[in-house]
């Protein structure tokens, strides 16, 4: 059985990996992440979701090295709901030096992932 789940547009991507609002600021993860919208939400199978989407996991960053990928949506950090980009960075930048994060991959259960959260990138 072959599955296909969409298709991100590569050159949104790259720019997203780049310099991202969030970049090089407190609270780096490695994670791009964008709203969830209904269309995408219906095209991923979240619907009735809420919650950021990864769109984009920097190599060899934290959220890498614990495995995270891109399609992944993600829930609550430190068990509060996260609906937009703003909100997920706000709450990984109060969190401290690691974050618990609630996330969602398709069918898989809900889990938790605990990440170090970098004060700078690099």
């Amino acid at each position: 059985m072959t599955v296909e789940l969409g298709t991100l547009d590569e050159e949104r991507l790259a720019r997203a990996g780049e310099e991202s609002e969030y970049s090089r600021e407190a609270g780096w993860t490695g994670l791009v992440v964008e709203e969830l919208t209904p269309e995408k939400a219906r095209e991923l199978g979240y619907e009735g979701a809420e919650g950021v989407l990864v769109v984009q996991v920097v190599e060899n960053s934290p959220a890498d090295r614990e495995g995270m990928v891109p399609g992944m949506l993600i829930l609550e950090v430190e068990g509060h709901p996260v609906r937009t980009p703003e909100e997920f960075q706000r709450a990984v930048e109060e969190a401290g030096d690691s974050v618990l994060i609630k996330w969602r991959l398709r069918d898989r259960t809900l889990d938790r992932y605990g990440i170090t959260v970098l004060n700078k990138r690099g």
